[in-house]
């Protein structure tokens, strides 16, 4: 069983989704899935997909509740939380690292429709509530985004 699926993107060749009451402690997950060579013919059983789970959240102080989801061109997911509280836009590198990007200072409204732009240099994302609509300018990569927050 999925808890309350959310956010889903499609990147390189892979399927991320969460769900924001999933695991355990009912605060989300990630997963990933990886479509197999036959996947939607009728051969698709002789090579099936995987389906892996890529991020067990253990409370909500590390992500409160995972949402909408976007990938990054550095490719890290960016994932608006959808708790209660204080709101964060979370970054999880490819490796399972998790980090905040960003806080809503302004009030306990989500942060939704986080995207970026065609050509990768601006992300869009918007405060639910407050109506709000950000456009976010780099520069972006890996290498500026600080460090990690070790999975816990």
């Amino acid at each position: 069983l999925f808890g309350s699926g959310e956010g889903m993107v499609f990147d390189d060749g892979i399927v991320y989704f969460d769900c924001t009451n999933g695991g355990p402690a009912v605060a989300g997950q990630v997963w990933k899935y990886f479509p197999g060579p036959k996947e939607g013919s009728a051969a698709e059983n002789g090579s099936p997909g995987r389906l892996e789970l890529f991020v067990e959240v253990p409370n909500v102080q590390v992500i409160n509740h995972p949402d909408q989801m976007t990938m990054t061109p550095w490719g890290d997911l960016f994932i608006c939380e959808d708790g209660k509280g204080v709101q964060h836009l979370v970054g999880v590198t490819p490796a399972g690292g998790i980090y905040r990007f960003a806080r809503n200072a302004k009030d306990e409204s989500e942060f939704t429709g986080v995207c970026f732009s065609p050509d990768g240099l601006t992300m869009f994302v918007n405060f639910q509530e407050a109506g709000l609509t950000f456009a976010v300018t780099g520069p972006w990569s890996a290498q500026t985004m600080g460090q990690s927050i070790k999975r816990p």
